[in-house]
């Protein structure tokens, strides 16, 4: 029974996350897309973490010294793998300022409670 209401709650979690997650897409889309009418969604990936180590390995694209880095941030009492956001890939179609549907693709980097979008790639 314990173990049906913690998975309940979990399920109700990311669900929640989601939620925020489209919200804050569509308010950014709302406020960027030069026709937002247009907007036809064609995917939006499943949101990966950011940690101190994917930023490390994003960075430098090598896994060589990763070990020495693990250890550096423990040293100083920081988790590695803490989880300091999440990112989202986004394809869609919308106009663009000639009025000619175009299909676009968005990386989205979101905080950690999905509330908001931190920066755009």
């Amino acid at each position: 029974m314990l173990s049906r209401l913690l998975l309940m709650l979990l399920v109700l979690t990311f669900i929640s996350c989601k939620d925020e997650m489209h919200t804050a897409i569509d308010n950014y889309l709302e406020e960027h897309l030069d026709d937002p009418d247009s907007y036809q969604n064609i995917e939006i990936e499943n949101p990966k973490r950011i940690t101190h180590v994917t930023n490390y390995l994003e960075e430098t694209m090598s896994a060589e010294s990763l070990d020495s880095v693990i250890e550096s941030y423990r040293q100083k009492g920081i988790d590695p793998y803490e989880i300091l956001g999440y990112e989202v890939r986004h394809k869609f179609r919308a106009k663009n300022s000639f009025g000619a549907l175009v299909i676009q693709e968005q990386t989205y980097v979101f905080s950690k409670d999905f509330k908001k979008i931190i920066r755009v790639k």
